[in-house]
């Protein structure tokens, strides 16, 4: 009885790994979500049990979740800063993003399994270029000098949400040969 609950908390807890993992490529802090869960299982579960984490793996896990906000946050900077893009298109950028993540995860839908992960990337990168087009044409900037600004948000949002993707999916291959071994 003991060992299936045991492997039930292990496949569950891969799932609660795995939803995390996806609500990053929406643009949400799911690798946190993910350390927070890491660090209740290793604080919580007794050691001697089978689904228990180790603390070093919660500093892994954390170290990964590090590299993939500095990731993320590298690409995102190079994109639209780089071009000399507007604080205000950087933040129409990141909330056009969230919005095409959003969008893109529905739209992606009827292709199963990888449509909805292509979907997001997609859009997220399509809603950082309009996103930071309207904050550049808000504030009068040259239609030319307003479509590069565009383009390198699109391309810079894909490489940061690719990039902390995996990261993200690092730490749920992290998480199921722990919980499984």
């Amino acid at each position: 009885m003991v060992q299936t609950l045991g492997i039930i908390y292990s496949i569950l807890f891969l799932l609660l790994a795995s939803g995390c993992w996806l609500a990053t490529l929406l643009g949400l802090p799911g690798l946190w979500v993910l350390v927070a869960a890491a660090v209740l299982n290793a604080w919580l579960i007794p050691e001697d049990y089978l689904v228990h984490l180790p603390w070093w793996s919660v500093g892994v896990l954390i170290g990964l979740a590090l590299l993939g906000e500095l990731v993320e946050f590298v690409a995102s900077a190079m994109g639209v800063n780089r071009l000399g893009g507007s604080r205000w298109s950087s933040v129409l950028a990141i909330v056009g993003s969230v919005i095409g993540a959003f969008v893109g995860f529905f739209i992606g839908v009827p292709i199963p399994i990888i449509g909805p992960l292509i979907g997001t990337v997609l859009f997220s990168g399509i809603g950082a270029l309009v996103g930071a087009m309207i904050g550049e044409a808000w504030i009068g900037t040259e239609t030319w000098k307003n479509v590069k600004i565009g383009l390198a948000a699109f391309v810079g949002r894909v490489l940061g949400t690719v990039g902390k993707g995996l990261c993200g999916a690092a730490m749920v291959a992290c998480v199921a040969v722990l919980v499984f071994v």
